[in-house]
């Protein structure tokens, strides 16, 4: 609610517990900005909470595991000491458990880790208050609404997903592509790969059907690092 409480149903809304007392260090009088139950975990789910109404500009995220019964803040590696640093949205990934987005006053942030650090995205997208967050699960978009008439959207975040298993790859790493959709009037299908060394050979692709037949081939870069095929 928009006096800093927390409450949570089991039954579908006939009985309603009050858990905020379980939130250790939460304040009085903040603004629910955000309850982002888990798409993973039953019982999980993340708050975060505004305090700027009450002149304290701090970034504030709990989780929870267990209904509420404990909580664990998720907001210290976020940007503190700024006019604007308060969180106003928050969503989860649902196609990467662990990984989340939270939009402060002045910023847009994710998190591989559960929240144990925080990176900006700053490309493209002003300074501006981040009013909500969606992530549309089948295309792996990311739209977010900036206060105002702001709207924007990241596109195909799956090289984002799966970066740090490029990362950890001895030679080489082709990102599992989004579902494909065919439309009338275009749609293509990128393939992107990395590799830790150059080679001196294009890399060679082949496409196969459920029966193992190759039904198209075609080659890509050899430059170390990503490509684009």
């Amino acid at each position: 609610t928009n006096d800093g409480l927390i409450w949570f149903t089991r039954d579908g809304g006939r009985n309603w517990n009050n858990v905020t007392k379980n939130v250790s260090g939460l304040m009085r009088w903040g603004t629910i900005r955000k309850i982002e139950a888990s798409r993973f975990d039953a019982g999980t789910a993340y708050v975060a909470v505004d305090y700027h109404l009450m002149d304290n500009r701090e970034p504030f995220i709990y989780k929870t595991t267990d209904f509420g019964q404990t909580w664990t803040k998720l907001s210290d590696g976020l940007p503190k000491g700024h006019p604007l640093a308060y969180v106003l949205s928050l969503a989860e990934n649902p196609n990467r458990k662990g990984m989340l987005f939270a939009g402060t006053g002045n910023g847009f942030y994710y998190s591989m880790n559960d929240g144990k650090t925080w990176t900006p995205i700053k490309d493209g997208l002003p300074a501006a208050p981040v009013s909500w967050i969606e992530v549309e699960p089948r295309y792996h978009d990311v739209v977010v609404s900036t206060y105002g008439r702001g709207l924007y959207i990241l596109r195909d975040i799956t090289r984002l997903e799966q970066q740090d298993q490029a990362d950890q790859a001895s030679a080489a790493y082709l990102f599992v592509p989004r579902a494909g959709f065919r439309e009338a009037r275009s749609g293509s299908a990128d393939f992107l790969y990395s590799l830790k060394t150059a080679s001196a050979d294009r890399v060679k692709f082949e496409i196969v059907d459920a029966a193992g037949v190759v039904i198209r081939r075609f080659d890509g870069p050899g430059r170390a690092g990503l490509n684009r095929a």
